[in-house]
């Protein structure tokens, strides 16, 4: 029992306000009267995949025998119908029945059996597959404290830096950089299947952790210092793959808002210009509750928008690089228009904003 923290953080840059609920359920305990099967792995194998039926509302467990820190992944390659249950010997839940979910990827605390229940869910018998990938741990399984890193050198005049690795399964490199803050970075791997990126800076603050199971990172750095980049697998085999640095110009001051006026009887406006590397340019639309809303850019490469309203409510994220998008806005009150560059050069673009 410990208390847990939840941080509201601002995404917009006019004051916001919200309204958050919080909900806590208490999950029931897994069945204990189920009789496990034991999941066999052939030699040299660190997966298995195994088909079988399932009855309306029928719980069926398998039970896997894990080291501390190993990395375990299960998922049903088919199957419709069916959700996962994952705890411990020791009765710690990883994975509870409110998940409602049919994946799972993470490294496992405790060495013990780890119990996996396949649960229907639907109101007629199934056929799924299970699929169970367990890599072992790391043979020199690197620790905080004695990580050798590779530090990333960017060369003068290039934005850009691009390093090539291999990592075994169950196994992580890592890479440092320094940056100052208010920088703006994009980091990526090019190439490379069954890794995942893990971000920190060296004062312990955590930019993508590890359960956020991504391959991509974008945004501002909070502080001077050093930053490392964990490349992780999750692959049950040698992965080669490309990691890339960009380094983005820090974004400024936001420019003064062009507000949109749409001629009378009309239903749609074009805006454009020219952009500079990385800039933005604003835009400021009033409209109602539940009106309609469509924005496309009819040309430009290398342009997206960011949608959000005065209130705060983001409704088209930077993550998304959106260059079109159609919906409903939910309530009356300016929105936010952030058209961005995301080249190098600069760039023409024309918006189109349809409000019918």
């Amino acid at each position: 029992t410990q208390p847990y923290f939840i941080d509201v953080k601002s995404v917009a840059t006019v004051p916001a306000n919200f309204t958050m609920e919080a909900t806590l359920s208490i999950d029931s305990a897994p069945p204990d009267n189920l009789t496990a099967t034991r999941l066999e792995f052939e030699p040299g194998a660190f997966g298995t995949q195994l088909s079988n039926s399932i009855d309306s509302g029928e719980t069926q467990r398998y039970v896997v025998e894990a080291q501390a820190g190993q990395p375990l992944a299960a998922r049903f390659p088919t199957g419709l119908g069916v959700k996962l249950i994952i705890f411990g010997a020791d009765g710690n839940v990883l994975l509870p029945d409110s998940a409602n979910a049919t994946s799972w990827q993470g490294l496992l605390p405790d060495p013990q059996a780890y119990f996996i229940d396949v649960k229907s869910v639907a109101g007629v018998p199934v056929d799924y597959t299970l699929e169970v990938v367990l890599p072992p741990v790391a043979e020199e399984a690197p620790t905080q404290s004695g990580t050798t890193a590779e530090r990333i050198v960017f060369e003068p005049g290039n934005p850009v830096a691009q390093v090539q690795g291999r990592v075994n399964p169950g196994q992580f490199r890592r890479y440092v950089i320094e940056m100052g803050a208010g920088q703006a970075i994009l980091v990526r791997f090019p190439s490379g299947i069954g890794v995942q990126l893990v971000i920190a800076g060296e004062d312990g603050t955590i930019l993508l952790p590890e359960t956020a199971n991504a391959n991509s990172w974008q945004g501002e750095l909070p502080a001077t210092q050093n930053y490392m980049l964990d490349v992780r697998s999750v692959s049950g085999a040698v992965v080669d793959y490309t990691l890339e640095v960009v380094i983005l110009t820090a974004a400024g001051p936001a420019p003064e808002p062009e507000r949109i006026q749409l001629q009378p009887g009309a239903t749609s406006v074009k805006v454009g210009g020219s952009l500079e590397a990385n800039q933005v340019q604003r835009y400021v639309l009033a409209a109602e509750a539940d009106q309609a809303l469509t924005l496309r850019f009819l040309s430009g490469f290398g342009v997206r928008f960011v949608l959000f309203g005065q209130d705060g409510a983001v409704l088209v994220p930077d993550s998304a690089n959106a260059t079109s998008w159609q919906g409903v806005l939910p309530t009356a009150q300016d929105y936010f228009i952030d058209v961005q560059s995301t080249q190098q050069m600069p760039v023409n673009y024309t918006l189109e904003i349809v409000v019918p």
